[in-house]
């Protein structure tokens, strides 16, 4: 997950490779669904594979969609997104129960949490235990 570069390309050389692949692993065993959101754009740059299967969406078609896709409706997602924005320009954190919908459209009730993020911390995409393995 990283802001820049699309997964799969190397890593500044100012990153440790090991650092990163370490939390990549963190991330992607995480139950919960975890986005990388560029607010200037507007756009996912990554999740993880929680978020995909919570959402019924294969990682590559998250890092595309708009993210208005996952609200029942344009406005709840206005309304978000202004509330996790106020609150992260008055540098806290926001954490609130929203409804979310699934690729299939069923709607469920999420906890979400959003939080700034300052970084250019830019993960490798790691390979396939068939690849290690070459």
């Amino acid at each position: 997950m990283g802001k820049g570069k699309p997964r799969g390309q190397t890593p500044s050389p100012a990153l440790d490779p090991a650092a990163c692949e370490r939390l990549e692993l963190i991330i992607d065993s995480l139950d919960d669904a975890v986005f990388l959101y560029d607010a200037g754009s507007k756009t996912f740059r990554d999740c993880n594979a929680a978020a995909a299967r919570i959402f019924g969406y294969t990682r590559d078609a998250l890092r595309v969609i708009d993210p208005v896709m996952l609200y029942p409706e344009p406005a709840a997602a206005a309304s978000f997104d202004a509330a996790a924005r106020d609150a992260l320009r008055q540098g806290d954190s926001f954490f609130a129960e929203w409804p979310l919908k699934r690729a299939d459209g069923a709607i469920f009730p999420a906890c979400a949490a959003c939080a700034a993020c300052a970084c250019r911390l830019m993960l490798p995409r790691l390979p396939k235990p068939e690849e290690a393995a070459t």
